[in-house]
């Protein structure tokens, strides 16, 4: 779990490919981690799968829970690159 981390922090830890991600169908091809969206959350297909990101609006951004087979492993905050 990131406990302890702020946003800021956890902005910091960006990379240049993460940054290129755009929202959209094609978004899990450009990372190479296919997901399926059910929702507001992410399914992750083989060989990932058992984990989910859980999503909630939190006015222009989303709070994110990290889960696998259920069980909260990670929170994350995701917000739209302009």
């Amino acid at each position: 779990m990131i406990d302890g981390k702020s946003t800021k922090d956890f902005l910091e830890l960006r990379t240049p490919e993460a940054d290129r991600v755009r929202g959209g169908s094609s978004h899990s091809e450009a990372i190479g981690v296919p997901f399926d969206v059910v929702g507001r959350d992410l399914h992750y297909r083989p060989p990932f799968q058992g984990f989910v990101d859980e999503l909630e609006p939190a006015g222009d951004h989303y709070l994110g829970r990290a889960t696998f087979r259920g069980r909260r492993f990670g929170r994350f905050v995701l917000t739209r690159i302009s």
